[in-house]
């Protein structure tokens, strides 16, 4: 799983090494990408975080597909991808077919033969609808009283 967050910028030094450069500029990290590994079979789980100024489509792939292979090359099955639905992770993901194109299944980058699954996370999708809903803009007009009183009951 991944996605961005957004962190305070600035600089740390502690025990000897400064924390809070990003990977692609001379200036400190407003965001971070956040790839997180999780086992279906066991309790295991690992967070690594990439801290970045700006990612385009075409690095994120690159690190995902590092990702893949350095998980596989120490033991781990990769079978999916899970992220939001950001243009940037959309156009990493697609890089995976050649030409990119937009799918739920790709070649894995270690074994053509096996399928690397795309999951838009379900909780972001939920997100996103909510936020659409709470912004959308009306100017307090309906169309009938009808949709004013479902509009009503929705939010309560």
């Amino acid at each position: 799983m991944l996605d961005e967050v957004h962190i305070k910028e600035y600089f740390d030094y502690k025990g000897g090494s400064i924390s809070g450069m990003s990977y692609d500029s001379k200036t400190s990290a407003p965001s971070a990408q956040v790839f997180m590994v999780k086992s279906i079979v066991s309790q295991y789980k690992d967070v690594h975080v990439l801290p970045v100024h700006t990612i385009s489509g075409n690095d994120l792939h690159e690190f995902i597909k590092k990702v893949i292979i350095d998980l596989e090359d120490i033991g781990f099955i990769v079978i999916g991808i899970i992220t939001d639905n950001n243009s940037v992770n959309r156009r990493a993901v697609d890089l995976f077919t050649d030409p990119p194109e937009l799918s739920y299944c790709y070649p894995h980058p270690v074994d053509k033969s096996r399928p690397l699954f795309f999951v838009v996370d379900p909780v972001h999708l939920f997100m996103c609808i909510r936020n659409n809903w709470l912004n959308q803009k009306n100017n307090g007009r309906f169309s009938s009283i009808l949709n004013l009183i479902q509009f009503m009951q929705f939010k309560i």
